[in-house]
């Protein structure tokens, strides 16, 4: 679940917000009374009620198969939901660096495998390195596998996902002060 997530939060926001930037549409909002912030809440809106039909697809064909216990639901459902706004506003954020569709789609699809290897959602964080395990720590898709793994399997995780949670949102925060500051309406302030 946590690719089909990544996939619409970083290649779903970054692509068309680059694509927009190239195209000049966003030197057009820029030229409406619209604020960073409103764009930027509502280009993440709109993504979030596509994601929220993808969770709610995921879970029932989860349960119905037998991977998702119908307790667990309303768990993961809100998890789902808050990695899902953190992949957004991260996905906001490359759209807003990268210049070139080819760059960010290349570059995003060279790190993502890695960066899920590492932080414990493709294989135990246990098994890695030292170094990678204090890299791990540094990662919010550790939080995200943790706290998706506690609720679906029922194994006691690394941290409570009250913590993974709270971590997360953290992430998401931070991540959206840095989108706010780095967000550029035109190429050419890139």
């Amino acid at each position: 679940m946590i690719f089909a997530l990544l996939s619409i939060g970083l290649f779903g926001t970054s692509v068309p917000i680059i694509e927009m930037r190239q195209k000049g549409t966003l030197r057009l909002f820029q030229l409406a009374p619209l604020s960073k912030n409103t764009f930027i809440f509502s280009q993440i809106a709109v993504r979030l009620i596509l994601s929220f039909i993808q969770i709610v697809i995921f879970l029932i064909l989860g349960s119905i198969l037998g991977y998702v216990r119908f307790a667990d639901i309303p768990l993961l459902f809100l998890v789902s939901v808050i990695d899902v706004i953190f992949m957004l506003t991260l996905g906001f954020l490359f759209g807003g660096l990268f210049k070139s569709i080819e760059v960010a789609s290349g570059l995003l699809s060279v790190l993502m495998v890695p960066v899920l290897m590492i932080s414990g959602v493709m294989m135990p964080i246990s098994i890695l390195p030292d170094l990678a395990k204090k890299i791990a720590l540094a990662l919010p898709f550790t939080y995200m596998g943790d706290s998706m793994r506690q609720i679906m399997y029922g194994t006691k995780g690394e941290f409570s996902v009250l913590t993974d949670i709270g971590i997360i949102m953290a992430f998401t925060v931070l991540v959206f002060l840095i989108t706010r500051k780095t967000f550029h309406w035109s190429l050419e302030k890139l």
